[in-house]
């Protein structure tokens, strides 16, 4: 399936990792929906999370459906780190960081945005 959604563990802390790399337009929504009900149905707060948006087209029709789940997982999320994020993608995430009281941030490989969500 595209766009694996799991839990991994970096320095003894849980990061849940989506990996949304490659995702056309229906398949980002879709995504998007499973790790809404995965936030919320883990039970867990102060989430650390760490999204793979590389090599995908936000198109406002995604982008609208991205900004509404932003908003129903803010009160679960502690810090969300964006890998491959280009510069549409990076004006949503900035507009994220303003309408919600997430914490989010972009790198460009996966080391550096694990360290920084567990504070390592």
């Amino acid at each position: 399936m595209p766009g694996k959604i799991e839990w991994i563990e970096y320095e003894g802390k849980q990061i849940l990792f989506n990996d949304r790399s490659n995702l056309s337009p229906e398949e980002i929504i879709r995504n998007v929906d499973e790790a809404v009900e995965m936030i919320k149905k883990s039970g867990k707060q102060e989430i650390l999370y760490l999204i793979d948006n590389s090599n995908n087209n936000i198109i406002p029709k995604v982008k609208d459906h991205i900004k509404r789940a932003g908003k129903e997982v803010d009160p679960f999320i502690l810090k969300t780190a964006v890998m491959g994020a280009n510069q549409p993608q990076k004006v949503l995430l900035n507009l994220l960081n303003k309408i919600t009281r997430m914490t989010i941030k972009i790198f460009n490989d996966p080391e550096s945005a694990k360290k920084w969500l567990t504070g390592v």
